[in-house]
């Protein structure tokens, strides 16, 4: 099992690419171990070492091979569904959570433009509303009457 040091959202956050068997043959997983960009009064700081530990732990997928894809928050890939899947597959079906490297790939590359596009929009309200991420206004998905 390989160990990457993701800090960001959560300044301990740890991400990991380990070696899988399914049906007999050999896998590599890995695990995003900070799918989190709702952290709103993160500073920019914060939220440039976010995105720099996407592109470290990526960098890393990429160069194991990994060609499975683990969600410690499982509704963001439907992990629920896939594992149901799995376990109602016939014997020779495909497994539902090996998605081969380009997946994987794809994954990261999201989580990695959704990390930029958060950064440059930081950036943008500093300009608007001024320093302090606490005196911005809410964003409308997050707003408690729209919630209800």
């Amino acid at each position: 099992m390989t160990t990457v040091f993701t800090p960001g959202h959560t300044p301990g956050s740890i991400s990991v690419i380990v070696p899988v068997k399914a049906d007999g043959v050999s896998h590599t997983a890995m695990m995003w171990g900070g799918p989190q960009w709702g952290f709103r009064n993160a500073d920019l700081p914060a939220r440039e070492f976010y995105e720099n530990s996407l592109v470290k732990f990526q960098q890393a997928v990429k160069r194991a091979g990994a060609d499975v894809v683990l969600e410690s928050h499982p509704f963001l890939s439907n992990l629920v569904e896939k594992l149901a899947a799995l376990r109602n597959r016939k014997a020779t079906g495909p497994n539902p959570l090996i998605v081969g490297t380009d997946a994987v790939d794809r994954y990261m590359t999201i989580w990695t433009e959704c990390g930029r596009a958060s950064v440059a929009r930081y950036k943008q309200y500093q300009l608007k509303y001024g320093p302090n991420a606490r005196d911005w206004p809410q964003p409308a998905f997050m707003d408690e009457e729209l919630l209800r």
